[in-house]
């Protein structure tokens, strides 16, 4: 008997040829993803037999039959694409008292998002975060990104131009990166076109 081996977008099927096989005989096939995707389901004959798993066999062959690997990725969506805050240096002023915001990270795709990590860059001195992002996040969970506010402004924040954003970016295996900017903003900044004065 004949088993005809195929792959969906964004990923490859091994062996890729046209197998013979005895009656009652068994195929393997690995399913490989292309960077930033996984193994989504095996389809024999057009039904659903595995969800997920690098390797599927077929096991007593009594008829011709067909194979497929599909792929897909995990899609992390935050909850907001760009946060601002206010310093927190009430040493310098009372009403400075900015306060620690949350971005909460919810996989909206159809499969596990796998090692999910959060890191930041060009932060301000003291502006620190914490997650409960990491490990594997199911379809449909989320996850909670805290930033809190230091003393000290968004770098170049008071000369002139508009200050360049420090980011959180969320990773994982299966997805693609989300970058959220985030602004710390003190008297003196530039933003949305004027400066910040109280």
């Amino acid at each position: 008997y004949t088993v005809t081996p195929s792959s969906g977008a964004n990923g490859s099927i091994a062996p890729n040829v046209v197998a013979l096989v005895n009656s009652g005989g068994s195929q393997g096939y690995t399913a490989t993803p292309d960077s930033g995707y996984a193994v989504n389901q095996w389809l024999l004959d057009g039904s659903l037999v595995q969800t997920g798993g690098a390797v599927y066999t077929l096991v007593n062959i009594t008829a011709n039959h067909t194979i497929e690997a599909t792929f897909g990725q995990a899609t992390l969506t935050p909850s907001v694409g760009s946060l601002t805050l206010a310093v927190n240096d009430t040493a310098l002023d009372a009403a400075l008292t900015g306060s620690a915001r949350q971005i909460t990270i919810t996989n909206t795709g159809t499969l596990p998002a796998a090692n999910v990590s959060v890191a930041s860059s060009g932060f301000p001195a003291g502006t620190l975060f914490t997650s409960t992002c990491g490990g594997t996040l199911a379809p449909a969970s989320s996850c909670m990104v805290t930033v809190t506010p230091g003393a000290t402004a968004t770098s170049g924040c008071p000369a002139g131009p508009a200050p360049t954003p420090g980011a959180v970016t969320v990773s994982s295996d299966d997805a693609p990166d989300s970058v959220i900017g985030v602004l710390v903003l003190g008297y003196g900044c530039v933003y949305q076109g004027g400066y910040v004065y109280s």
